[in-house]
């Protein structure tokens, strides 16, 4: 997924969690610009009688006010006149006040919301929380769900993109191909589904986990877990003061009266909170609002190590599989209790918010202490992207998991190839430049010698192929085809003898690490004492970065001959003098078998290459 299109996802999965002590920066009412009111104002005014705007015309004489004044004002009065007729006792208008009636009416809506905290701050306390749950749900309704790198594309065909030359970024096109055609094969009902089932707990959210505390405190009062089945006493509370949080707890009742009348609430939702909560509880959280860890999508096994003795002679019992085995129960019995709870007191919660939103004249009374019958309030909701949230998880999962495997899948896939190129030889390692089980490299931080691995394939790729076996083909050319080419002559014996002289140069570096040479007693001395003393361990580093740079010099002098000898033959190969092509047509007995030379010649080209690609891949792992 593009950068920028997931920082909006990211944007969209923060606006939809919060918790009830964060603070909200969304608006829950429209600014009305100057000229939208007046539009207003002129439109209801136009359609008043002829005998209503005779009174207002009289009033605003009586008043000295013009008849905009007066009719807005005299809005204000009707809203007075509604809040009374709808909730009568709930205001002072005169001090401007709320009644506790109020706050007893949202206390009872308290007392449900509160046990349901649990539940909701399993999903939206973070944006991992609510990834989570919607992944679980959409993979438990998808037939053939991918969950893993495994069920997209196999190993086997990994390790082909990787032995065709390919990159990390081409496994990524060709899993991101996958995704795609696997994303594009999910019906859409299934996303819809989701997003519908959802909407239950999306809706009733804001309700849950409504700053409470705060607006209690509004009428003097702050509850404790002891209050919810005790008569609390509220005081009279500054209606200015409550404006705000009238206006949060408007919408939140308003997100609740969209949900259907007849709805139920999805098995497989209730059950991944219900088990979610019992988790959090087994775990020992005791908070108003408990947060669950991110609940994994798969269940890890934990690692067992089986007694000794064979299963079921008696021998020990399994460390901690009893202490296992009474969480996992506790646990169950615990979701089992959850489950029960969340579908017991939900519903009446849905309900006792229905007849709060009928019964109170929220708008009216905000309307009113604004002194603004035009003051608009605004319900926006924003629906969880299902799909787009499963894709952004399952691209970043899988990217992660390239990431991770990368290098061992192209390691194994040079291990092959090292053993069909090395087919029945036996390859010599070195006895000096190599690792050595003496030093741990780990503990101390220390560097090892980087290039051991692709120095050795040079060193017997030499040994085994080129002597024999490419340079018969040197001598070949040399004596039948390049007699009178002095220049190509030159070039093709100046090539070959620098690859037989990278053989003898790596042999020499070996020895130059031995007991016999001055910076091999200096190596042998520094490595028996690296533990005790630091000043030894900067003498260590800076033998390994010279010998491996001298290494380094060699690997690139041999691959640069072996290409050179490749360009050679090549040039051979396209040269367009008559005689050189006549001569590359000679036949010659190989392995007891007339071969022209140009076929001699190919072969050892593509072998020269193939192993100049081998070792230009073991070489960048290394520096990896």
């Amino acid at each position: 997924m593009p950068e920028k299109e997931r920082e909006a996802l990211l944007r969209r999965l923060k606006q939809s969690v919060r918790s009830d002590n964060e603070e909200r920066d969304e608006k829950y009412h429209r600014e009305v610009a100057a000229h939208e009111r007046e539009d207003a104002i002129s439109k209801e005014m136009a359609r008043l009688s002829i005998f209503a705007r005779f009174i207002l015309w009289l009033k605003s004489k009586f008043k000295g006010r013009s008849t905009r004044e007066v009719y807005v004002a005299m809005r204000v009065k009707a809203l007075k006149r509604k809040i009374n007729s709808k909730f009568p006792g709930i205001t002072g208008f005169e001090t401007r006040d709320l009644s506790p009636m109020l706050a007893e009416e949202v206390f009872r809506i308290y007392t449900l919301a509160v046990p349901l905290r649990e539940f909701y701050s399993c999903v939206w306390t973070e944006p991992i929380d609510l990834q989570n749950i919607i992944v679980a749900l959409i993979e438990a309704r998808v037939s053939r769900a991918v969950r893993s790198m495994d069920d997209l594309i196999s190993n086997d065909k990994l390790q082909e993109i990787v032995r065709a030359g390919g990159s990390k970024e081409a496994i990524k096109e060709e899993v991101g191909r996958r995704l795609t055609a696997y994303i594009d094969g999910i019906p859409k009902a299934v996303f819809a589904s989701v997003r519908e089932d959802m909407k239950p707990f999306e809706r009733t959210r804001d309700m849950v986990l409504y700053p409470f505390a705060s607006f209690f405190q509004l009428f003097h009062f702050t509850p404790t877990a002891e209050d919810l089945n005790k008569r609390t006493y509220f005081k009279n509370a500054s209606a200015m003061l409550c404006l705000e949080h009238l206006e949060r707890l408007h919408h939140a009742l308003y997100a609740v009266t969209t949900i259907p009348e007849h709805f139920q609430l999805a098995d497989d939702i209730v059950s991944y909170v219900s088990v979610a909560a019992s988790e959090e509880e087994v775990a020992g959280a005791g908070d108003e609002a408990p947060r669950v860890e991110s609940a994994p999508i798969e269940e890890e096994l934990p690692e067992v190590r089986e007694a000794p003795g064979e299963p079921g002679d008696g021998g020990e019992e399994v460390e901690g599989s009893d202490g296992e085995e009474e969480e996992s129960q506790e646990t169950s019995t615990g979701a089992a209790a959850a489950r029960a709870r969340l579908e017991e007191l939900l519903p009446k919660m849905i309900e006792r918010c229905r007849a709060l939103y009928e019964k109170m004249p929220f708008e009216a009374l905000i309307q009113y202490f604004m002194k603004d019958p035009y003051y608009r309030l605004v319900h926006e909701f924003q629906e969880t992207p299902t799909k787009e949230l499963y894709v952004s998880v399952l691209r970043l999962r899988f990217v992660a998991e390239i990431e991770r495997i990368y290098p061992h899948i192209r390691k194994r896939v040079l291990e092959k190839e090292i053993q069909a190129l090395f087919a029945g030889k036996t390859l010599r390692t070195f006895r000096n430049y190599r690792e050595y089980a003496s030093i741990d490299y780990k503990k101390l931080g220390l560097p090892f010698f980087s290039h051991t691995r692709s120095v050795m394939l040079l060193f017997n790729y030499v040994n085994w192929f080129y002597k024999g076996y490419v340079q018969e083909a040197v001598q070949l050319l040399d004596k039948n085809v390049l007699g009178q080419n002095r220049i190509t002559k030159d070039r093709l014996v100046q090539y070959a003898e620098s690859v037989e002289d990278t053989a003898e140069r790596i042999r020499q570096f070996d020895y130059s690490l031995s007991s016999d040479s001055e910076d091999g007693r200096t190596f042998q001395r520094l490595r028996f004492t690296l533990a005790q003393d630091t000043g030894h361990q900067k003498m260590y580093r800076t033998l390994v970065l010279q010998k491996d740079r001298e290494v380094r010099s060699i690997l690139d002098r041999g691959i640069e001959a072996l290409n050179g000898l490749s360009r050679v033959f090549q040039d051979l190969l396209q040269s367009s003098s008559p005689n050189i092509r006549a001569s590359m047509q000679n036949h010659y007995f190989v392995r007891g078998q007339p071969v022209s030379l140009d076929d001699i010649v190919r072969e050892r080209i593509d072998h020269m290459r193939r192993f100049v690609r081998l070792l230009d891949q073991v070489i960048r792992l290394e520096r990896a």
